[in-house]
């Protein structure tokens, strides 16, 4: 990984460097600026040096890019001053067009044993993901803007591993908010359900339930689309196994639509048009929550799965 100061000795003008603490660990920026770097009209995103252990963003103060880190064995915090205002925004497509491996907060390796952990931050308009959390430390978001204005069948909220927690968040994006997967505990979060995705998304096919429980609690689900949704409110997208399973402890948990807007499914299993993807004998099974099996849960031509209460 290149240090700051080489990647910012390539930018132009626009992009600067935050202060820093006397200790060199903790950075703030003050100002909004670029972040990262354009090479050959290519966009790289910001580094993050092994001695920062957290990163500071000052209300009223948007830096436009992404920060992108390998394996961290180390603690780090980023922190904003305020979820409306201390902003982490998207650069321009032209320039870093859409993939799956970026998002605005990005640690990629799935080693990763420190703690990462965000608070009190907006991230708006990044081109793949709000924030990917990969690794075996825990990731912890917390009252966090989560969103996408660009209309695109891309960009989901928060990706980690298997030790994730997500409370008192805002996540409106145009895919899927979160993965149960992924995260443990879910509480206070207010989920927009625009077209593409689904608020909770179980897997593509990368991951399994492997009959864990996890928490919702206390979260909102605002219906916003006024087609047919590609997913339920929560989504099986493929199961990696043939006959698994996940529990989903759901309580303090409301629903309802926006004006102009229909109802989604609660649940839904495989791709409405696309039939590699499928479950086969998936199971959720829910505490907490009620539905109607007959009129709230679809499923794609060739998948096989169920919603049962536990």
């Amino acid at each position: 990984m290149a240090s700051i100061g080489l990647l910012l000795a390539a930018a132009p003008a626009a992009f600067s460097a935050p202060v820093m603490n006397t200790a060199g660990d903790i950075a703030t920026y003050t100002t909004s600026q670029n972040i990262g770097s354009v090479v050959n009209g290519k966009y790289v995103p910001q580094g993050v040096p092994a001695k920062w252990k957290k990163i500071v963003i000052e209300k009223n103060v948007t830096l436009t890019g992404r920060f992108d880190f390998p394996r961290r064995d180390t603690n780090l915090i980023f922190e904003g001053k305020d979820p409306n205002t201390s902003i982490i925004k998207g650069w321009k497509r032209s320039e870093d067009a859409l993939a799956e491996d970026k998002a605005g907060i990005h640690r990629r390796d799935y080693n990763s044993a420190g703690t990462l952990e965000i608070k009190n931050l907006k991230i708006q308009d990044q081109p793949g993901r709000g924030i990917m959390g990969w690794g075996k430390g825990n990731l912890t978001v917390t009252s966090c803007n989560i969103v996408n204005t660009v209309d695109e069948y891309w960009g989901d909220g928060v990706h980690c591993d298997e030790d994730g927690d997500l409370t008192y968040c805002t996540i409106n994006v145009k895919d899927d908010g979160t993965y149960a997967t992924m995260c443990d505990y879910i509480n206070n979060v207010k989920f927009t359900h625009n077209k593409n995705g689904a608020p909770i998304q179980i897997g593509w096919g990368d991951s399994t339930g492997g009959g864990k429980e996890k928490t919702v609690t206390n979260c909102t689900f605002a219906g916003n689309y006024n087609a047919n949704y590609n997913c339920g409110t929560v989504d099986w997208k493929k199961s990696k196994v043939n006959n698994d399973s996940i529990k989903l402890k759901m309580s303090g948990t409301s629903w309802y639509k926006n004006s102009g807007a229909i109802d989604p499914y609660k649940f839904s299993f495989g791709h409405n048009t696309d039939t590699k993807y499928v479950t086969v004998g998936a199971k959720i099974q829910v505490n907490g929550w009620t539905w109607n099996n007959t009129t709230q849960v679809r499923k794609n031509t060739t998948s096989t799965g169920s919603v049962v209460s536990y």
